[in-house]
């Protein structure tokens, strides 16, 4: 969270501050920011961040690995 997010939860008094973040956290708005954020860390990782011109990661389809993580993601699929 950034400073002011964190500063606006420890100063709620509600009793169900922590119910309401959660709720938050689960908003389809939050979901698409989680998985495009994970989706770019993996296949940065586990792709490279560019491929260059006779560089066999040149033939990997970006975008289809990161259509098929946030699919996985939003299925909550193990990572086994």
């Amino acid at each position: 969270p950034t400073v002011e997010e964190l500063n606006a939860y420890l100063d709620e008094n509600s009793r169900d501050r922590r119910a309401q973040l959660v709720s938050k956290l689960l908003s389809p708005e939050y979901a698409e920011d989680y998985t495009r954020n994970w989706t770019t860390i993996w296949s940065n990782l586990l792709i490279g961040r560019a491929a260059s011109d006779g560089d066999e990661r040149a033939t990997v389809n970006r975008e289809g690995f990161q259509q098929y993580l946030r699919e996985a993601l939003k299925e909550n699929r193990p990572y086994d």
